[in-house]
């Protein structure tokens, strides 16, 4: 399905969400522990069912890993994620003409919430393991990871991140209108597991009309409060949406549950809300992917371990746009095509390969000043970096960088700037 980026105030039944068919192969994820031993996975030439675990004994901590269709173990290959983590991963082969079946009737929000009353938080986080529920991206860092944490420090307030980082990619928006109840419903269920007194979804202030009728016709019963804001990248960082939410500060890299909140976007909330009302696993994920060389946008379903090169090729991409990245374009978060989305960036973009522009002197400028939007000096980073100088890294803010790309956007002298930072980054101990 293409998406006129121009057209972002239809409605959501112009913004369906079809499932891409499955590759030849896919490569789901084992995360939990990312140790370098390969995982104990089912025997070669085993046969599985949609939703089976893959692995002979359950990992610790981290999500299991589900066969997202029928078919045939024939082994593990490490993978890379969007995340930039390499971790082991199981390899199926589907079976292709074997259709997904039918979702179950959806309880009611309001009877689903009820039968969770006694439910305790160590057991929901054991629930969504068993499922294979999890995100760790941008827009919701670490999902358990938060959860593990709130065990040991009370949150007081769930959030749900409905803003997109990109409106030409409207993931969130689309996730969010099409699947209000699984969205309320997870947020509801996760202010009471934590002990959370504040439940809020926040949307953006522009053209959200039809979003926020979505969400209002679900959110009354469960207590969900929409928060209207403005919605300009960065704004989506947690750093910067937890300060602009709640004027509490949370440093880049940290989990919002430093701050005191539980943070999930849109996508993470309908996967949980998708286990509380029907029982569903997570067995799929939506990806927006941008061809950039056709100016055209594809808002799909992606079966887990679908990779990068599969999803560009049964979107029938431009065979030009070769060049990958992730997240943001100014984040130049470069992708390869073997990278696996699977839990990571919602949005990727696609484009012809491009020779990067000379860089000249700096000329002292400080529009990446005045750019950044959390006022540190990202001209005095490339010196340090330069000089492999941390301490002098550390007095130009490296520590409060949030990496969103604005600084090397702006600069006339067309510094690597966003590359120096995180060549810093890679020297931290």
């Amino acid at each position: 399905m293409t998406t006129d980026p121009s057209a972002l105030g239809a409605k959501a039944d112009d913004h369906p969400l079809p499932s891409l068919p499955l590759p030849a192969r896919l490569y789901v994820p084992c995360v939990a522990g990312l140790t370098e031993e390969e995982p104990a996975v089912r025997a070669v030439g085993t046969r599985v069912g949609r939703g089976d675990v893959l692995l002979e004994s359950l990992p610790q901590g981290g999500p299991v890993p589900l066969a997202p269709a029928d078919g045939v173990v024939i082994g593990t290959e490490r993978v890379c994620l969007t995340s930039g983590l390499t971790v082991p991963a199981v390899v199926i082969e589907p079976d292709a003409a074997t259709p997904p079946p039918l979702p179950a009737a959806p309880r009611d929000v309001d009877a689903a919430l009820s039968a969770e009353r006694n439910t305790t938080l160590t057991e929901w986080i054991d629930r969504l393991r068993a499922s294979g529920v999890w995100a760790d991206r941008w827009t919701s860092p670490d999902l358990l990871g938060q959860l593990h944490q709130a065990l040991r420090r009370p949150v007081d307030t769930i959030v749900c991140n409905a803003l997109d980082v990109d409106p030409a990619l409207p993931v969130q928006r689309t996730i969010a209108i099409r699947r209000p109840r699984d969205v309320i419903a997870a947020v509801a269920a996760l202010a009471h597991v934590t002990g959370a007194n504040r439940s809020w979804v926040v949307i953006p202030e522009e053209k959200a009309e039809d979003l926020q009728a979505a969400l209002r016709a679900v959110a009354g019963p469960a207590d969900v409060r929409l928060v209207p804001t403005e919605n300009r990248y960065p704004r989506p960082h947690p750093t910067l949406l937890v300060h602009a939410l709640t004027g509490r500060r949370l440093r880049p890299g940290k989990l919002p549950t430093d701050a005191a909140l539980l943070l999930l976007d849109a996508p993470a909330a309908a996967a949980v809300g998708a286990l509380l009302l029907r029982d569903e696993p997570m067995l799929s994920s939506p990806l927006g992917v941008y061809d950039r060389s056709a100016g055209r946008a594809h808002l799909v379903t992606a079966a887990i371990g679908t990779a990068l090169c599969d999803v560009v090729g049964l979107l029938g991409l431009s065979p030009t746009c070769s060049e990958l990245t992730g997240g943001h374009p100014l984040r130049d978060l470069r992708l390869t095509v073997g990278c696996i989305p699977a839990a990571g960036e919602l949005t990727i973009y696609a484009a012809p390969p491009a020779l990067p522009p000379l860089p000249s002197a700096c000329i002292r400028c400080a529009w990446c000043v005045e750019a950044c939007p959390v006022r540190i000096q990202p001209a005095g980073l490339l010196e340090a970096a330069q000089r492999q100088d941390s301490d002098l890294a550390d007095r130009y803010g490296l520590p409060a960088c949030i990496e969103c790309g604005i600084c090397t956007f702006v600069c006339p002298s067309n510094l690597p700037l966003l590359q120096g930072i995180r060549t810093l980054r890679r020297r931290e101990p």
